[in-house]
């Protein structure tokens, strides 16, 4: 691979060398990651019991430990579900701070599922949230894990599935902080394990994307690792500028060649920061990227003074009226920009112009912005009955960004937190393709290696990395790497023989 710098039409972007054993490099370094993936994922599964009891309904599987691990980032992500639309997911008042957990035990009024009860509607679940907390005590027993999806009309998902999505974002939640132990508990219940299995891959119906599954997780956590690993190969792309020459590393700034400049990182941050209405999956990437919720979304709209600068947007150049997006005054229509995020000319813009692009990306607090901002609230004499409302208010009460320099994971500051995240997403692959052995569930890492280097890696017009010989059998599709223009290949399979 190589760094290609921006020059119309070409985006500025990193790209394939396209060397004549470029193929088989690829597929060895493909083997050796699926290969460290499965030892890693066979080390992890040792540490836990080879079979578990099934648990009865009655039974708590979140203990309060894992109860007050977790607490805070369910409370994020009800919060986020609160203002989605056509979830209708009540908003959580409290979160489990320290020793507070729910304790709404006994009092069913407070804390009730209407599960089986008679329902008014054929499709609606009837679940109540009579509970204000993050995490409701019922939602920690074996009998929440035992629900089973409906299968809805179209565009009824939610009200008929809110009691089991809402279930589905906390395995999630569990997984991503480590309580694999839970969840391989859970499984041991034959029909537990066979809704899990159902719920790999799932859409709001068979009409829509299939976005809100578990196997999200791993493919977003799967793009940000490669990614990251490959733009750290190429130290003049984030390195300070050396003696010499002017230094521009002050928070926000671009260096000369800066790899956030380049399609590569463009498009991954756009995608694993997407709003895809399940907040559970994206919003770790949300944190370390600092990016806020529904920044991104599966379009771009875009002031049509930018296709002046950049012509490649003219194309995407809409009237208003079509659109109905950022209309003019009076009956007067505005040209506006409107694209797909798929279409989306990323390496075209400068990375502060794409951050920006529709909305300015507003100041999220780190944990060290909130202990200043609580010290200097103490500091004018403010009781803590008072302190904590405000910070609230001021959106201050958690964490919302882990770089301490923000929007450069990889400047120097921010090497801590950016191991931190390398290895939370290695951890996410090794976790569910642990759950996905669990299920009896396939997943072709081999392929999805492919498809992502293909996705992100330039390389130049009508150039292709491989072309895929398709079997009956997935497992054994062909992979024919394209090395040079006189297309030699080298065929790889999709998982070893």
């Amino acid at each position: 691979m190589r760094y290609q710098a921006g020059n119309m039409p070409r985006p500025c972007d990193i790209v394939f060398c396209f060397k004549p054993n470029q193929g088989k490099h690829i597929d060895g370094f493909a083997e050796s990651f699926v290969q460290a993936l499965e030892d890693q994922t066979t080390a992890e599964r040792a540490k836990y019991p080879a079979t578990y009891q099934p648990p009865k309904p009655e039974d708590i599987l979140i203990n309060d430990a894992a109860a007050q691990r977790i607490s805070q980032t369910v409370y994020k992500w009800r919060n986020s579900l609160s203002t989605a639309e056509g979830i209708q997911l009540p908003q959580a008042t409290t979160w489990a701070r320290s020793k507070h957990l729910c304790p709404h035990t006994s009092n069913i009024s407070e804390c009730r599922s209407a599960d089986d009860p008679a329902r008014e509607e054929e499709q609606d679940d009837g679940y109540i949230f009579g509970c204000p907390c993050a995490l409701p005590f019922k939602e920690r027993k074996a009998s929440a894990f035992m629900r089973r999806r409906i299968y809805p009309d179209c565009y009824t998902f939610y009200e008929a599935n809110r009691a089991c999505f809402f279930h589905m974002e906390l395995v999630k939640t569990l997984l991503l902080h480590g309580e694999t132990d839970t969840v391989l508990r859970a499984c041991s219940d034959p029909a537990i394990k066979d809704e899990y299995a159902r719920w790999h891959s799932k859409g709001e119906c068979n009409c829509m994307p299939q976005t809100l599954g578990w196997d999200m997780v791993y493919k977003f956590a799967l793009e940000a690792y490669l990614v990251l690993n490959i733009i750290k190969v190429f130290p003049a792309l984030w390195e300070p500028a050396p003696r010499g020459k002017k230094r521009n590393n002050t928070p926000g700034a671009l260096r000369e060649a800066d790899y956030r400049n380049t399609a590569m990182y463009q498009y991954m941050l756009g995608l694993v920061t997407m709003d895809i209405t399940t907040p559970a999956t994206v919003l770790p990437h949300q944190e370390f990227f600092g990016v806020p919720d529904r920044h991104f979304s599966d379009c771009f709209r875009f002031p049509a003074d930018i296709a002046v600068k950049y012509p490649v947007f003219r194309k995407f150049v809409k009237d208003d009226k079509a659109t109905g997006w950022a209309a003019g005054t009076g009956t007067e229509a505005k040209k506006s920009g409107y694209v797909a995020a798929y279409k989306f000319p990323y390496g075209h813009l400068p990375f502060n112009r794409f951050l920006n692009l529709e909305e300015t990306v507003p100041h999220l607090p780190s944990s060290q912005d909130i202990a200043q901002v609580t010290l200097i609230l103490y500091a004018k004499r403010l009781p803590t009955e008072l302190v904590i409302p405000i910070l609230k208010l001021a959106d201050y009460d958690t964490p919302r960004r882990r770089l301490p320099i923000p929007h450069d994971p990889l400047h120097a500051q921010n090497r801590n937190e950016l191991n931190k995240y390398l290895e939370l997403c290695w951890n996410l692959l090794v976790r569910y393709n642990l759950l996905a052995q669990e299920l009896g569930e396939e997943i072709d890492w081999k392929g999805m290696i492919f498809n992502a280097l293909r996705r992100h890696v330039g390389r130049p017009p009508r150039w292709e990395l491989y072309k895929i010989r398709y079997r009956r059998n997935p497992e054994r599709n062909e992979y024919h790497f394209l090395n040079d223009k006189r297309q030699t290949t080298h065929v790889a399979y999709a998982s070893s023989c």
